[in-house]
């Protein structure tokens, strides 16, 4: 009877566990796009969008107001508003965590021949989304 009390027991306390691995902030929303090395593009009716890792009070590494984004493997490079009449271009390194900004797309452009990263071509984020959700 203790054995059978006993397996009763480890069987509800392993399904209570089954969860354990499940990350909310992922089922938040639909309005995420999952990106390389945990990070996580997150929006909010779709206008305040910005970059984090998914894990719980992590830093914002690319400020709200992301307009457009591409990667790969190893890098994010976007498009936002700093102001109403002035946009930020930047290139973020999910390796090492530094995030280069540029005033112009030309700027950008250039540094991303420099790195070898022209491949890496920016989409609207609200397109992705919405190509998400089909």
């Amino acid at each position: 009877m203790k054995r059978i009390l006993l397996l009763l027991t480890f069987v509800v306390l392993l399904s209570s566990c089954s969860n354990m691995f499940y990350d909310y902030r992922d089922a938040q929303s639909n309005d995420i796009i999952k990106l390389p090395h945990d990070y996580r593009l997150f929006s909010s009716d779709r206008e305040m969008n910005y970059v984090s890792k998914k894990q719980d009070n992590s830093p914002t590494v690319i400020e709200p107001d992301i307009t457009q984004i591409g990667w790969n493997k190893g890098y994010i490079v976007y498009k936002r508003f700093e102001d109403e009449d002035k946009s930020q271009w930047g290139i973020f390194n999910m390796e090492d965590g530094t995030n280069l900004t540029y005033p112009s797309e030309t700027d950008l452009n250039y540094r991303l021949e420099e790195l070898k990263l022209d491949s890496i071509k920016l989409s609207d984020v609200k397109d992705i989304l919405l190509e998400q959700e089909k």
